[in-house]
């Protein structure tokens, strides 16, 4: 039984790529929150990717139920996303509100949609070797950013908000 706003996915469903946290008597924990689920299957129907079940999207570590570590680096022959490339992040992201790391890099990603800025608690972000050309005016608001890896992109100015990352290593 799982509470209100999160969904029972029984432990044979889980894929070898998803880690879910606590494990109880070497079972995993099987409560999904449907917000994360709902930001996983809009990423993986706008980019095509033909993925059956959202929690067997790339590589993903979860808490409680809570989605606190994904990396959906597009890597044909290893973990993450192996079927094609992201090209469009869905407004959705903003669901995964306790994500503490993402990995992004190595897709056709040129903007980072708008409510992105709203994982307040988004300390890790590879966003490397992409196609994207600015950062978010707002980017600022990541205030718990300690790691960005935004290389090997098209970023030509960083906006004034970057000031406002004072955890930034």
């Amino acid at each position: 039984d799982c509470d209100d706003g999160y969904t029972y996915i029984p432990s044979s469903e889980i894929s070898f790529s998803t880690t879910s946290l606590p494990y109880d008597s070497g079972q995993p924990y099987t409560c999904f929150n449907n917000t994360n689920l709902e930001f996983l299957n809009d990423l993986n129907q706008i980019n095509d990717l033909g993925y059956d079940s959202p929690i067997s999207l790339g590589t993903q570590t979860w808490n409680y139920g809570q989605l606190m570590v994904f990396v959906a680096t597009y890597t044909p022959n290893g973990p993450g996303i192996t079927s094609a490339p992201i090209h469009t992040l869905p407004e959705s992201i903003s669901n995964i509100n306790e994500i503490i790391t993402l990995y992004l890099e190595w897709n056709h990603l040129t903007v980072l949609p708008a409510s992105f800025t709203q994982l307040s608690n988004l300390r890790n972000l590879y966003i490397s070797n992409n196609q994207i050309q600015s950062l978010n005016d707002d980017f600022g608001n990541l205030a718990e950013l300690k790691i960005l890896d935004a290389g090997y992109n098209y970023i030509s100015e960083i906006p004034n908000s970057f000031t406002d990352l004072e955890n930034l290593e």
